[in-house]
């Protein structure tokens, strides 16, 4: 049973552990669940043949369920830390999925895709954490929200999940926030933005 502000949803469990994936073998702390990241691909309304890149695909979760969901869909997976790209790549075979998976950082978005040519961006940014301080996460967003803007399509999608919407808001200045949707997730609240 679940209860959703007005709406009440009721459903039989058919199998146990449905948000355990077989793929995920080489897991990032920073990740998100593979049932939020489906949640995500799905809410992008991603159809086959569109382009979606994650730009910060950790171990790869977004772009594996985006190839489950949409198999002729064309995936990108990218991240700046070499381990997260040999993690990804290893999940992505053990799922038998057929994306492709870079070392590049988000200010390589505008070499690697022409101008209007990304239909999807869905991921999940780095947040400032004790080590990982705001000032050093500042220019990365500034850059990505830059070369975002530059390479999805007028009618595109930019779709985040955060824990810490604010900051991301921030940074966002040159792009809509059409709507802002409060996820929780094993105690966790997201926002997707």
């Amino acid at each position: 049973v679940e209860i959703v502000n007005d709406f009440f949803f009721i459903g039989i469990l058919i199998a146990d552990h449905l948000n355990k994936r077989k793929y995920k073998l080489r897991r990032n702390n920073k990740a998100i669940d593979s049932v939020l990241a489906n949640l995500l691909v799905r809410y992008s309304r991603l159809k086959e043949k569109e382009l979606i890149v994650d730009p910060f695909c950790k171990d790869g979760v977004i772009p594996i369920e985006a190839a489950i969901y949409a198999k002729k869909a064309k995936i990108w997976g990218l991240d700046d830390n070499i381990n997260n790209v040999r993690n990804a790549k290893i999940n992505a075979e053990l799922a038998k999925v057929n994306i492709k998976i870079l070392k590049y950082d988000v200010s390589w978005l505008g070499y690697l895709f022409k101008e209007n040519s990304v239909d999807k961006i869905v991921t999940n940014p780095p947040i400032p954490t004790k080590k990982l301080k705001e000032n050093k996460l500042q220019p990365i967003y500034e850059e990505f929200f830059f070369q975002a803007k530059n390479i999805l399509k007028k009618e595109g999608i930019l779709l985040i999940v955060t824990q810490k919407p604010e900051f991301v808001k921030r940074f966002s200045r040159n792009l809509f926030l059409l709507e802002e949707k409060k996820v929780f997730f094993k105690k966790m609240e997201y926002s997707i933005l």
